[in-house]
């Protein structure tokens, strides 16, 4: 996935799943994780991964603007 898909995917599990799009996406990659080593495999972990990170920076950024 390119990174602007990446941080679009992302930003639309946030928005419908608030706090709990992490854990999904923590979910997806685990899948992936104890799926077979193929080429598809290693694209789709590397994909959640990076949705895991962008959706923690975004909770990350969103917290720090609604308690302060």
């Amino acid at each position: 996935m390119k990174e602007r898909d990446i941080h679009s995917y992302a930003s639309h599990l946030f928005e419908m799943m608030g706090d709990k799009a992490e854990v999904y996406a923590a979910q997806q990659l685990a899948a992936f994780d104890k799926s077979l080593d193929t080429d598809s495999s290693r694209s789709m972990r590397r994909d959640w991964r990076r949705i895991r990170e962008a959706i923690m920076i975004m909770k990350m950024t969103h917290s720090r603007f609604t308690h302060h």
